[in-house]
């Protein structure tokens, strides 16, 4: 890329003498060294197999032979070795591992239901009167119910059932029954 930006660009480059510099040529001169080294290559490759046939190996396999074959209890033992046996093992430490880590997810069947919490609030509201906002969620024992309870909260203003005011302190809201009369409306199940 730098020597095509090199042949592209309008000016000319020059060396010491004075002579234009052709960019090409420095690629040139990388080719003929990469070529070089890949020459150099075979006849090193070469004298590695040579010398792996000179110097054997310690481990010779036929060694074990006569005594696999004298224990016929320890015949399927011929073909594993320690190090594949190692692998192995530490293959089932990995599942081991990462079935440990999964995220387990169970699903929850909660009591609390949109319409019961809408029935909760109807009556709360009937007994009490005008009720205060955090007065509805004083009985949510978790989360959930307390997210549940705002939906059927939000279904019952949809359905015009009830309506917020603002009270006299700041973010103090009063839930209280809706003057507008409309006829019921079924909420979701």
């Amino acid at each position: 890329m730098s020597i095509k930006a090199r042949t592209l660009l309008p000016r000319v480059e020059v060396d010491a003498q004075g002579e234009q510099i052709d960019p090409r040529t420095e690629l040139v001169d990388r080719l003929l060294e990469y070529k070089r080294y890949r020459e150099s290559v075979d006849p090193l490759r070469e004298l590695e197999q040579r010398r792996a046939l000179r110097h054997g190996r310690d481990f010779d396999p036929d060694q074990f032979a006569p005594v696999a074959e004298a224990a016929a209890a320890q015949a399927e033992w011929e073909s594993v070795s320690l190090y594949a046996l190692a692998k192995a093992f530490e293959r089932v430490l990995a599942r081991q591992r990462e079935r440990g880590s999964r995220p387990r997810h169970r699903v929850v069947r909660w009591p609390y239901t949109v319409p019961d919490q809408a029935a909760r609030i109807l009556r709360a509201i009937e007994r009490l009167g005008d009720t205060s906002f955090a007065d509805l969620f004083g009985e949510c024992e978790n989360r959930v119910h307390a997210v549940v309870t705002f939906l059927a909260l939000l279904e019952l203003l949809n359905a015009r059932r009830v309506g917020i005011l603002q009270a006299a302190g700041v973010n103090d809201l009063v839930v209280r029954k809706s003057e507008v009369t409309q006829p019921a409306v079924a909420l979701a199940a």
